[in-house]
């Protein structure tokens, strides 16, 4: 990468992990968690993302600094940057009240 600057690198993170019907989430970078939760019939999508990774030394711009070269000095030397994920916790309602869980990523 250092002799192909126009490479760009980077990287984010969305996983979910599942305890019986507790879920945890957590995001960090350009990426999203997405939970379908459905009452009274009607479905909406709703964001589990709420702070988008809070950063402990730069503003959530660059929360990507967790893979990206440009945060970590010259030929990917310190000074290190540090992110601190987007954690969330919700309990499920089953299948019914929430049918889905999408994670994803603008990263590409």
């Amino acid at each position: 990468l250092t002799n192909n600057t126009e490479i760009t690198d980077g990287c984010g993170c969305a996983i979910a992990l599942l305890i019986r019907d507790q879920l945890f989430t957590a995001v960090l970078g350009r990426c999203a968690v997405i939970l379908c939760d459905v009452q009274d019939g009607k479905a909406t999508p709703v964001s589990l993302n709420k702070l988008r990774g809070q950063l402990t030394h730069l503003t959530s711009a660059g929360s990507r600094s967790l893979g990206d070269r440009q945060w970590k000095g010259a030929l990917g030397g310190g000074p290190w940057r540090t992110c601190v994920p987007d954690v969330q916790h919700v309990a499920l309602k089953g299948s019914e009240g929430h049918p889905y869980l999408i994670l994803a990523t603008s990263s590409v």
